[in-house]
């Protein structure tokens, strides 16, 4: 077992030459558990400065530096994962809170109008296949069938339409979707 003292490790840097073998297992076990480069090397520094405030390594520090670095790993995980879980749940508390929001509802009534509004201007072939997107939520293939047209056909008619609902309402065909997906 080697014993030191702080002082004396920081200054001779006997603690550095003590781990420095070790230091790619321990990556590459915390690693493997975290699943990430970063979070795997704060595991191994956890795991350091724990070796270090012990003031003790033993002569064979190779299994107990992974026998360390291993638990420190789960625990960032699950600290991890908590984190995750939480700000998941912030944040569907935030689009809940938008949702009683009489400004965002109101805002959202009136995009949803004006969509209708330019769909009801859209000539009736491409009403029709704007609709069958918009209202049913059809794949391609089901509005041809429907229609009795090619599938080619119901892509050009659908991208006329939304070229026009865009040109109507002042957006970009971008924005024009995301529009449709609002109704």
């Amino acid at each position: 077992m080697v014993t030191f003292e702080s002082g004396d490790l920081a200054s001779t840097g006997r603690f550095g030459r003590l781990v420095e073998p070790h230091l790619d297992p321990m990556f590459r076990r915390a690693r493997r558990v975290l699943r990430s480069e970063d979070l795997a090397w704060d595991a191994v520094q956890d795991t350091l400065v724990a070796i270090w405030k012990n003031d003790r390594l033993p002569d064979d520090a190779r299994p107990i530096l992974l026998s360390i670095v291993q638990p420190k790993s789960l625990a960032q995980l699950r600290a991890q994962r908590r984190r995750n879980f939480h700000e998941g749940c912030a944040c569907e508390r935030c689009r809940e809170t938008d949702e009683g929001d009489p400004a965002l509802s109101a805002e959202h009534s009136e995009l949803v109008a004006r969509l209708a509004q330019a769909i009801s201007r859209l000539p009736d072939e491409l009403r029709g296949v704007a609709e069958l997107r918009l209202n049913e939520n059809l794949e391609y293939a089901e509005m041809a069938s429907r229609l009795g047209v090619k599938v080619g056909t119901v892509r050009s008619r659908l991208h006329r339409a939304r070229s026009r609902i865009a040109e109507d309402l002042g957006v970009g065909l971008d924005e024009s979707k995301a529009l449709q997906e609002c109704a």
